[in-house]
């Protein structure tokens, strides 16, 4: 009805579309037209292009950057063309080839044909090629489009678009990039990483092959797709590149790692192409270790059988023996331990994934080797090491070797690490004959691992006060990490200690709850201002509780905000975080704040509109 399309029933407006999204039935479309244009938002559309609205569905996917790649996206897009077929690819081709249909439209299409991988859309691509203007092309949507809906005449389809790709300037620009290489090294490669393009991808290894200026580029795009011709031409670059004496990061040894980390694992045809290409004796050395490396590096439940069979002369057999500490084999432990004699600087990083007594008893004979005068190569990584020790088995091995190792900072600060109170004791001994004790503080924050991935950094409270009478020496950043530590651990005594040593103005969010946002929002003026600073506003309960503090801080220097106001216009700026966070006793306890403030006549609305948010979501 008219008088709930006011701003005051937004959320129950929201709610409902949020239901209506899981209705399948044929009053639906005629549902949609009761809400007015201001309620037409992205779920809106989409719901809508459920329903077979083609117009909606374009909107709906202009509504998200094509760079990114979108929850649910897929399985929404599937299920349109599953449910409306023939009908709607029919009305597809037709705007795509429609002269009254603008250019901006038919990219749209165009994107909405990439999730498809339809070939039956390749000759309207074509038209439209030919239709659009080059000064008007968008050439991505163009290459996506092909790519994904390649017939049996890839040439004619994607050859003009790699003639652009490799008319564009070489050149650096401003963002110490080139208009070659930005083509595409994010949108297009992340959206292949997802839809794989398998019809097209005989041609684009081919144009590699062909075009020497774009045969990076065109690795780099594919870097993330599982297919077995790609990854063999993977190895044969990465190969290539070895043999020049080229040791530098691969983008696609970098994308493999990271899928591996979230679970995604090559098919069984890439990595069975990549181990034949390692077990071909007609390959040379390069080659062989490198394919043999992309396939290490995802990771399968039945690699230890393969991974075991190398033998030591064969040239794979390092990488095979890193694979099986990756994969925690205790059989590769003798391995491990010779291997670490040989090149500790290297091998000591197998520790990280796996750990037994052998390597505690080997780290005793480092660490008791140490002199005034060593050159360690295990300094990079001895904090790690240290870590994994049970902390009097740590203590003990500082204690015993203490003349000699106090005369590295390192070991001072891994003293500080372990934080029993007889390192303590020793440390502080140390440092009264010491001039310079700032100088044992430099890079602090690695050795304790701060903020690095894998690492315990500081979790107990007597690491904390272990370092305490320290912190005058101490970075101000690393203090800042310390206070945040405090504030989530709830280490009260310490945090008091550290906050007046804070002195740089962007530390003061540990210092202060930080109410920056919320006066940006109270001064914006126009719409654009406006919704600039609303999602940080939403986000601002959480964000405070990123930094550490509770929600009882928070909601108290919330409130403190809004009274030093008490005007209409704060009450709007709050609302927003405690419609995203707030609980039932917030909303209490701002319904007894407003109660005998008079001079407020949106407060009823407000309040109206916050009990359904937050009463339909929180039970605290």
């Amino acid at each position: 009805m008219p008088e709930h399309q006011s701003d005051v029933y937004d959320s129950q407006l929201y709610q409902s579309l949020i239901i209506l999204n899981d209705v399948f039935h044929t009053s639906v479309p005629e549902i949609l037209n009761l809400y007015n244009d201001r309620h037409h938002n992205p779920l809106f559309y989409q719901i809508s292009f459920k329903q077979g609205n083609l117009s909606n569905g374009l909107r709906w996917i202009s509504t998200h950057h094509f760079d990114t790649n979108v929850t649910g996206e897929k399985q929404i897009i599937y299920h349109v063309f599953n449910k409306y077929g023939e009908s709607l690819v029919k009305q597809i081709c037709k705007n795509l080839v429609d002269e009254n249909i603008n250019y901006h439209t038919k990219h749209q299409l165009l994107r909405l044909i990439g999730y498809t991988k339809n070939t039956i859309f390749a000759n309207s691509i074509r038209t439209a090629w030919r239709f659009i203007p080059d000064d008007k092309k968008d050439y991505r949507m163009f290459f996506w489009a092909a790519a994904r809906a390649c017939d049996d005449d890839p040439h004619s389809l994607l050859k003009p678009i790699f003639d652009y790709w490799e008319s564009l300037s070489d050149e650096e620009n401003e963002y110490h990039s080139t208009d070659r290489a930005s083509f595409a090294a994010h949108g297009l490669k992340w959206k292949f990483s997802e839809y794989v393009p398998h019809r097209s991808i005989a041609f684009m290894l081919q144009e590699a092959e062909k075009r020497d200026s774009l045969n990076f580029y065109i690795l780099y795009m594919l870097s993330e797709v599982d297919n077995a011709d790609v990854l063999e031409a993977q190895a044969t670059r990465l190969a290539n590149s070895r043999r020049q004496g080229n040791y530098m990061p691969s983008a696609v040894l970098d994308s493999l790692f990271r899928n591996s980390e979230n679970g995604k694992i090559l098919s069984i045809e890439s990595k069975q192409r990549l181990l034949s290409i390692s077990e071909n004796l007609d390959n040379d050395d390069f080659l062989r270790q490198s394919a043999f490396r992309l396939w290490e590096m995802s990771p399968n439940y039945d690699d230890l059988f393969i991974l075991r069979q190398i033998v030591k002369n064969d040239v794979r057999f390092e990488i095979a023996l890193m694979g099986r500490a990756k994969r925690k084999d205790f059989t590769a432990i003798d391995g491990l331990v010779k291997k670490i004699n040989e090149d500790p600087w290297y091998w000591w990083q197998a520790t990280r994934y796996i750990w037994h007594k052998d390597f505690e008893k080997l780290l005793e004979e480092k660490v008791a080797s140490i002199d005034d005068t060593s050159d360690l190569e295990i300094f990079w990584i001895i904090d790690e090491l240290f870590e994994k020790l049970e902390i009097q088995k740590a203590e003990s091995l500082l204690i015993n070797y203490w003349d000699n190792l106090s005369n590295h900072s390192k070991f001072i600060q891994i003293a500080l690490m372990i934080a029993t109170p007889k390192l303590q004791k020793l440390i502080a001994k140390e440092f009264e004959s010491t001039s310079n004790i700032a100088s044992s503080f430099d890079l602090f924050g690695s050795t304790l691992g701060i903020m690095t991935k894998g690492r315990k950094s500081i979790y107990r409270h007597e690491q904390m006060k272990a370092i305490e009478p320290y912190f005058e020496y101490i970075d101000e950043g690393y203090l800042f990490e310390f206070a945040s530590i405090c504030l989530k651990k709830g280490w009260s005594d310490v945090f008091s200690n550290i906050i007046p040593l804070l002195k740089g103005g962007s530390y003061s969010r540990v210092v202060v709850i930080d109410t920056t946002d919320l006066e940006t929002a109270y001064n914006a003026k126009t719409d654009l201002e406006h919704l600039k600073i609303d999602f940080l506003l939403y986000d601002w309960i959480k964000s405070q509780k990123r930094v550490g503090w509770s929600h009882e801080k928070i909601i108290k220097a919330l409130f403190h905000w809004f009274n030093s106001y008490q005007n209409n216009q704060a009450l709007k700026v709050i609302s927003k975080p405690l419609r995203q966070s707030g609980k039932r006793t917030d909303y209490v306890c701002l319904e007894s704040t407003l109660k005998d403030m008079t001079e407020l006549p949106d407060k009823q609305k407000v309040l109206d509109k916050l009990y359904f948010n937050i009463y339909s979501r929180s039970l605290d």
